[in-house]
């Protein structure tokens, strides 16, 4: 441990002493400056602005937007920097973490909300972050470059949103996300508007976590995360939705970039196409499989990405998107492998993800908008794993899931202060399972469909939502109607009050709606949400929101073959699919409550950082009428990012995070001992609890400008003190007692990212 933490040290001391060498300012002489171009839109109509006044902050540079509400400010100079978007009549807003790149182009798109006429004070503080009605509850959003240097993210895209109070992670080889205590099956996943079953490599069966993340951060335009209240314009989950946004690719000439870290390599290429359009497109590969070959210490998982996005206006008000996402990955542990490390199974399994479609936005006249997205996802996944011990076939199972989606919505600004939101979603989902073990066989095809509208109507401080959801599901035979409301109230311009009541439901994964034809005939899994928060904006670059809230869950599926168990939580963290479980009953109910802080500082000087505090409770009832602990009843969450910017060249941050340990089940050690293998006291679900989990990530970036091109190294030490996070308990056959199996110690990531 000394030795690779030292190690660490070094090559973060190394960057520290070349890269003072070259003095911030010395840079900026001997560069050329950057371009910083995009479009103006109004935030409700998506309408171009004209005459918008856009400048950089501590600089003369600056531009107003034209007709067509594009901009372009030159000879930006390099580095991070903020631009502050004026016009009369909306709300004035910064843009902050803006990437700046010699000779090269940085696209920043953004949307201005009018402002309220009925406000006493007069606007003219620019902020950070939206407020008061324009602000949704329980929600929060990220910048690429926010996502792209947060500390332990390892460029995963789930993995940078644990910052955040609302959201615990079971352990460390996944990155799932619980939200709230919910299980990470209640998450939805959209990109650009297509939805997306799950993002990651290695997927999890009926669940949204993975080993790590398919999506270039690169491609990453900002990020929004709703806990919970989400409107009507989103349905089928019951915890949060985490909404993706990539960015274009460069209209103004070709451009590319080299990626090289201790993962893995990769790159990527953009440019414009005519004059009506752009492309990008990425690779990536790990070579983590042929470092531990060549050092002959066992072996390592395999993956490989592509990803890809065409951007076209067809004509004046009209834009279309093509995207497309492709993840493979695999894991082979041959017997003589398993024998030396004491597994107890060899085999191999291997996964095919990917996500494609297109997407129409077309303005119709001055106030209305639609969005229109129709995706096609797959997931096929092989596992084949045998004994090693009776050198016997233990499970060898396929899965191949084919999933289509169709959401539309059009927005339209009725008049001043009155927005009125409606349309479709519909889904068809195919499944085919199978295991030879077993053996059993299953298959689904259904799907929903879906209306829904939501009405948003300001009455001078006063902002009231109100929405509803209809759903029909094809494979349950029954509707579903979900009312939703939220409320705002601006009681001063830095301060708001929020609250919001809705509910939602969920259909079960076709994994487990196939297991019996009778699990169909159940009622649909349902959640309802209240929310209430303060909102405080103290200075224009901080927020503080404080958020109590509670989930009540009712017909949750329970099984009499595993009465003990709440049957949503048991794909998380390492484990990939569910078992069977055979006929449902609708029964289960559950509960979170809870209450959370957040405190959020955007970079306007040299700090940036958020901190954040959650205490709630998660149990549910099961099937014999018991009340337990859910999985992830972790009760307490902590967690703090600093970051420090000294000048254009560096950037350092550190992030915290403390979390109660996740309930578990403890083992049984007599029925161990006796049958040799871990067995748990099933009587007592969910009554222990692992030891709290924490750790401290440090991360340095250190960039260096050059004629046209730029830079970036960076060293990023996970778990830097080595915490022994407990992973589960298990009964040690050899040593015949209960054992603690650790997850992840120390892990230094150096890498090279080269911008042309």
């Amino acid at each position: 441990m000394a030795v690779r933490i030292t190690t660490s040290l070094m090559i973060l001391g190394i960057l520290v002493s070349t890269g003072w060498a070259q003095d911030s300012t010395e840079v900026q002489r001997n560069v050329m400056g950057g371009i910083v171009s995009g479009t103006v839109v109004d935030a409700a109509t998506q309408q171009p602005l004209p005459g918008v006044s856009l400048r950089v902050r501590n600089s003369d540079k600056g531009a107003v937007s034209k007709k067509d509400g594009t901009y372009r400010i030159t000879g930006v100079d390099v580095g991070i920097v903020q631009i502050e978007v004026r016009l009369l009549g909306y709300r004035p807003r910064v843009e902050s973490d803006v990437f700046v790149r010699s000779g090269r182009v940085t696209i920043v798109n953004t949307g201005l909300h009018e402002s309220s006429v009925d406000m006493d004070e007069v606007l003219v503080t620019a902020n950070y972050f939206d407020n008061g009605a324009d602000a949704n509850v329980s929600t929060v959003s990220f910048n690429a470059e926010e996502l792209r240097r947060s500390a332990a993210s390892v460029g995963d895209l789930n993995r940078a949103l644990l910052n955040l109070p609302s959201v615990t992670q079971p352990e460390d080889e996944a990155n799932d996300l619980v939200v709230r205590g919910g299980s990470p099956m209640e998450n939805g996943y959209y990109i650009d508007g297509l939805y997306t079953p799950n993002i990651n490599h290695f997927p999890q069966q009926g669940a949204t976590g993975g080993n790590i993340s398919i999506v270039n951060m690169d491609f990453v335009e900002n990020l929004t995360m709703s806990a919970g209240g989400f409107d009507a314009t989103y349905g089928d989950r019951t915890s949060a939705i985490i909404d993706v946004s990539f960015r274009e690719g460069n209209r103004e000439r070709l451009q590319g970039q080299i990626d090289l870290n201790m993962t893995g390599f990769g790159g990527n290429i953009e440019g414009p196409i005519g004059n009506a359009g752009s492309y990008m497109v990425s690779g990536r590969r790990s070579y983590l499989d042929a470092i531990v070959a060549l050092l002959d210490v066992g072996k390592a998982p395999n993956f490989g990405d592509v990803q890809g996005k065409i951007v076209f206006d067809p004509g004046a008000g009209h834009r279309i998107s093509a995207l497309g996402i492709y993840g493979v990955s695999d894991f082979k542990r041959p017997k003589d492998v398993a024998q030396t490390e004491g597994n107890s199974t060899y085999g191999d399994e291997g996964y095919h993800v990917s996500t494609s479609g297109l997407t129409w936005r077309a303005l119709w006249g001055e106030s209305v908008v639609t969005n229109t997205a129709l995706s096609y996802s797959h997931i096929d996944a092989r596992n084949t794993w045998s004994s090693v011990d009776r050198d016997s076939l233990v499970e060898l199972t396929t899965v191949n899931d084919d999933v289509f989606n169709l959401r539309s919505v059009t927005a339209w600004t009725i008049a001043d202060g009155s927005h009125l939101e409606g349309g479709i979603e519909a889904r068809q989902r195919i499944m085919r399972s199978e295991d030879s073990e077993r053996p059993t066989s299953q298959s689904f095809d259904a799907g929903w469909m879906a209306g829904f509208a939501s009405f948003r109507q300001r009455l001078g401080r006063l902002t009231l939502t109100a929405g509803i959801r209809g759903t029909y599901s094809t494979a349950m035979r029954r509707w579903t109607v979900d009312p939703r409301f939220q409320a705002s109230y601006q009681v001063s311009e830095p301060f708001w009050i929020t609250a919001s009541a809705g509910v939602f439901h969920q259909e079960l994964p076709p994994f487990l709606l196939a297991q019996d034809p009778s699990n169909l005939r159940r009622d649909v899994p349902r959640a309802m949400h209240g929310i209430v928060g303060v909102n405080w904006l103290p200075m224009p670059d901080v927020k503080i929101s404080l958020e109590g809230y509670v989930k009540e869950y009712d017909r949750f599926p329970l099984s009499a073959n595993v009465p003990y168990l709440f049957v949503v939580d048991q794909v998380a963290g390492d484990v990939s699919n569910y078992g069977q479980y055979g006929v449902f009953s609708d029964s289960g109910s559950a509960y979170t409550r809870g209450v959370e802080l957040l405190v959020q500082k955007r970079l306007s000087g040299h700090w940036y950082g958020t901190a954040g505090a959650s205490y709630f409770r998660s149990r549910y009832r099961d099937f014999d009428g018991t009340w337990r602990n859910r999985t992830f009843d972790n009760r307490l969450v902590l967690n703090l990012l600093i970051g420090y910017a000294p000048d254009s060249a560096w950037i350092f941050s550190a992030r915290f995070v403390y979390a109660g340990g996740k309930a578990v089940t403890p083992v049984d050690p007599v029925a161990s001992r006796a049958l040799g293998r871990t067995v748990r006291d099933v009587a007592n679900t969910n009554t222990d609890y692992l030891p709290a989990y924490h750790s401290l990530s440090l991360r340095a970036d250190k960039r260096w400008y050059f004629m046209g091109a730029s830079l970036t190294t960076y060293l990023n030490v996970v778990n830097i003190y080595n915490r022994k996070n407990t992973k589960l308990y298990y009964w040690d056959i050899k040593d015949q007692s209960v054992e603690a199996e650790p997850m992840w110690g120390i892990i230094p990531i150096f890498g090279v990212e080269l911008e042309l």
